[in-house]
């Protein structure tokens, strides 16, 4: 026998093992990547990944696609720890590391910033993403000698942006004249 206060917490439990059966967490997720992907409608984002965590919480790429969505609504810390999330739950994501690390550049912790790039390197030593992040934090730190030569790894795997281009000369330049 369900005592009446249970009933409640039956059907939620119900209706939320019906759901993940159905891997609705699974389609909400889905459909925050394409809004990530297309609009860029980061309030929806979010509500689109809370309802897939509601699901199921272990559900790492809703965390990691809320983590970016909140980078982009410039709320660092909460993206960090969404990201974090989505880290403890898959280690191997490497591109939650990245985020994490570009959260802590743009929230101003550039040492921060630079263990989570340096943690990036530990695995893949030619991730583009850290090579150039930690150029870009070194050029924010003015350590112009250090942001030439991140510069200068990230560019030979890959061509770097025409707006990095010009931080990158701004270096060379600045290591000219000293």
């Amino acid at each position: 026998m369900l005592d009446e206060m249970d009933i409640g917490d039956a059907i939620d439990d119900f209706s939320i093992n019906s759901k993940k059966a159905l891997n609705m967490d699974i389609d909400y997720v889905n459909r925050a990547r394409k809004k990530l992907n297309n609009s860029g409608d980061n309030q929806r984002i979010i509500y689109l990944c809370n309802k897939a965590l509601l699901i199921n919480d272990l559900n790492w790429e809703a965390y990691y696609l809320k983590g970016r969505a909140l980078i982009n609504l410039e709320r660092y810390d909460d993206a960090i720890n969404e990201l974090l999330n989505s880290l403890a739950l898959n280690e191997d994501n490497i591109d939650a590391r990245v985020y994490i690390a570009k959260a802590a550049h743009l929230k101003g912790d550039l040492n921060y910033a630079l263990q989570v790039y340096d943690s990036i390197l530990n695995i893949d030593k030619k991730s583009f993403e850290a090579l150039k992040g930690k150029a870009l934090v070194y050029f924010d730190k003015k350590d112009f000698v250090e942001a030439d030569k991140f510069f200068k790894k990230a560019n030979d795997i890959s061509p770097i942006s025409d707006d990095e281009k010009i931080k990158w000369d701004f270096c060379l330049n600045k290591l000219k004249e000293e």
